[in-house]
């Protein structure tokens, strides 16, 4: 007799869970839909794209600040330590330039090289800190406290240039169901 009664229970709360993720899913939706939207301009066409939601998560501060440290990575790997390489390419060209050519447009090119390497390394080491800084932060960080979803899943398009797309989907939502960017979470 209890094992029924828990069976029942069991199977309540399951359907209970079940369509409660379904009315966040429908409630998040229209959000996402705009904000890829805005994201795409006129590649957009609400009769052709589809989302598809995969996980809702609830995000909490220590979520948020794993978050935070996951992006500033990409950021660092994508975007910084590339460009500090080209800076450094551009250097060793022009350095060969001016052994060639000894010129003072030449040297003027090295000198604006070595300070654009110069502040380039500066910002690497500000972003590594700053990675560091996050990462500690997210050890002692709050993790019951609601703070935002992160919205996991798949959004496939069609866009004029390329034809059909797939790209991963990984936003954060707050309480009121609108996108947060990618800047706000860092700079926070």
């Amino acid at each position: 007799m209890k094992t029924r009664i828990l069976l029942l229970l069991c199977l309540g709360l399951t359907l209970i869970s079940c369509s409660k993720g379904n009315h966040l899913e429908n409630q998040l939706m229209p959000n996402l839909v705009d904000f890829f939207e805005v994201q795409l301009g006129a590649d957009f066409n609400r009769d052709k794209n589809k989302i598809t939601i995969t996980k809702i998560d609830t995000l909490t501060e220590k979520g948020r600040l794993d978050f935070k440290a996951t992006e500033l990575k990409r950021q660092l790997e994508e975007e910084g330590i590339p460009r500090y390489e080209r800076l450094k390419d551009d250097l060793a060209f022009f350095t060969q330039e001016y052994a060639q050519d000894p010129t003072q447009t030449n040297q003027d090119q090295i000198n604006l090289v070595k300070e654009a390497c110069t502040d380039m390394e500066e910002d690497i080491q500000e972003l590594r800190d700053l990675i560091e800084t996050t990462e500690q932060l997210s050890l002692t960080a709050d993790s019951i406290q609601f703070r935002a979803y992160h919205v996991h899943g798949f959004f496939t398009y069609t866009s004029k240039r390329n034809g059909n797309q797939d790209v991963t989907l990984n936003v954060l939502m707050d309480d009121r169901y609108k996108v947060i960017p990618v800047e706000d979470i860092i700079s926070y």
